[in-house]
């Protein structure tokens, strides 16, 4: 019974880890391209208005438009909202280990903490929300995570 649960334990941080991991590059990847489409709007923005200064309203133009196609791209992909959806995802992570740590010591315990991390690991791979819907979508994730050992 001892091995048993032992090997339990063992699957889920192993299942924790391997899509916390997931979690984590995927949020590193959106975060850094929601921060490289923030700087290159701000860096648009300055060039438009350096180039009106100048007069030269052609290059100003051709700044607007480039600028324009940013932001339809962060409009389109909501990179800093994922981004904030994995970090979400990850910090749920370290509260179930952090649960299997000090709260799980039955063999019952470790099982309804599994299922939370299953429904964790379910929650996340659905498709990401976007704008209000994001927090209304993490909220219910995590109340369905919590609430998974009740069923």
């Amino acid at each position: 019974m001892t091995e048993n649960l032992a090997t339990l334990e063992k699957r889920i941080r192993s299942e924790l880890d391997e899509n916390r991991s997931i979690w984590k590059n995927r949020r590193t990847y959106h975060a850094t391209l929601y921060n490289l489409f923030v700087i290159a709007s701000i860096a648009m923005s300055v060039s438009i208005t350096v180039a009106g200064i100048y007069d030269d309203g052609t290059l100003a133009a051709i700044l607007g438009a480039i600028l324009a196609g940013i932001l339809a791209l962060q409009q389109t992909f909501p990179f800093g909202e994922m981004a904030f959806f994995y970090r979400v995802g990850i910090s749920e992570a370290r509260i179930l280990e952090l649960d299997l740590d000090t709260k799980a010591d039955t063999r019952k315990e470790v099982e309804d903490l599994e299922i939370r991390v299953e429904t964790l690991i379910r929650m996340m791979a659905l498709d990401i929300p976007r704008g209000q819907a994001l927090h209304v979508a993490i909220q219910k994730m995590r109340e369905e995570v919590r609430d998974a050992k009740k069923q």
